[in-house]
């Protein structure tokens, strides 16, 4: 089985910006509380974590791969030094990459390694800056709407991939010695593959899907839809064409949703296989049927249907 690396800028997020008027002048205390150790960025001492925060974070990726069929993943504290140390490069700098040079404060060979093979949350440093909950941040990587590369959905592929088998993370939050708030989060996420342990409904991967709880939604999140060829083989999930794919929308019982903004790639972000699309004008709390028809898996044309709706 081939082992999946990560490419440039896939999964890079974010944080949440800073404001004129301060929303969050709580953000040292938020900080401070996720902390057994509390980090000294200006040292380069990222602190240690609350067991609790990392079972919470492990808890959220679980429950949204529960909405997708998937098998849920175990934490490895093996590799979360080198999540951590990624984590304290981003808030030492003030900025993200998925590449930081050597040249950056507090830059370590496990930083880089960190950075290299995660989902990755920062790159501000502001006085106002917003502090992000851990749910928040989960969110954040299932919509993809504050994505640096606008159209991706790179964090989102790999938290749904079925073959993923273990998890670690780091968060360094505070405060730099001018007084700006900071914060850098790295989720590694990428070179644990598994065999799939069970079927998944249908053979394909949907966002959103099913009854889907409006926390890991937001209206301008694009769709996606990925087929699962080979529970043993992930690389069989490269021979899915969606060249003469078309997607219908509809309201269950009602009109035809708009779609637009299709793309395809088998990029190896996660599955190797990604249709995205936006569809206009979903409400909250209505069914929506959706058909893609004419997909090519390993040379045969495929039609797939599911429905989905937003919850509270």
């Amino acid at each position: 089985m081939r082992l999946f690396v990560a490419l440039p800028l896939a999964t890079a997020c974010l944080a949440a910006p800073a404001v004129a008027q301060d929303r969050n002048p709580d953000f040292a205390a938020r900080a401070a509380a996720l902390y057994a150790e509390a980090p000294d960025i200006d040292q380069c001492r990222p602190g240690r974590l609350r067991p609790e925060v990392i079972s919470t974070l492990t808890a959220r990726v679980n429950a949204v791969r529960a909405l997708h069929g998937l098998a849920p993943v175990t934490y490895d504290p093996a590799t979360e030094d080198t999540a951590t140390a990624a984590a304290l490069v981003f808030a030492a700098n003030g900025s993200l990459s998925h590449y930081p040079g050597s040249w950056w404060r507090c830059f370590t060979e496990d930083a880089a390694t960190g950075a290299r093979l995660s989902n990755i949350f920062g790159g501000l440093a502001s006085e106002r800056l917003i502090f992000v909950s851990m749910d928040e941040m989960v969110t954040g990587w299932m919509t993809d709407v504050r994505h640096m590369n606008p159209g991706s959905i790179g964090h989102r592929r790999w938290l749904l991939d079925p073959f993923l088998a273990t998890i670690s993370f780091g968060r360094v939050a505070g405060l730099l010695p001018d007084g700006r708030r900071t914060d850098g989060a790295a989720l590694r996420i990428i070179g644990s593959n598994r065999v799939v342990p069970e079927p998944v409904e249908g053979g394909f991967i949907a966002y959103p899907f099913g009854d889907y709880p409006s926390q890991f939604w937001d209206p301008r999140a694009l769709l996606s839809f990925s087929v699962l060829v080979d529970l043993r083989d992930k690389t069989a999930s490269e021979q899915v064409d969606y060249s003469d794919a078309e997607v219908l929308v509809r309201q269950r019982g009602g009109a035809t949703v708009e779609v637009g903004r299709v793309s395809f790639d088998n990029n190896a972000y996660g599955l190797p296989n990604s249709l995205q699309f936006a569809a206009g004008s979903l409400q909250p709390g209505v069914t929506y049927d959706v058909s893609i028809r004419n997909v090519s898996v390993q040379g045969q044309s495929r039609d797939f249907s599911y429905a989905f709706r937003i919850t509270p």
